[in-house]
């Protein structure tokens, strides 16, 4: 699910993470790669009748 190339950058950076379940770094690399989770968010707005 998540993009080869997504995948080998984070585990360049956090090689010590080898299941990439660390929390506090994918924040870390979000901050570094603002883009990297772009798609996920989807926002929905709606007003009562």
């Amino acid at each position: 699910m998540l993009p080869e190339t997504i995948r080998k950058t984070y585990q360049q950076q956090f090689p010590s993470d080898t299941d990439m379940t660390s929390l506090s770094n994918w924040g870390e690399f979000e901050k570094q790669n603002p883009s990297t989770f772009k798609g996920m968010y989807q926002f929905w707005a709606y007003k009562p009748s």
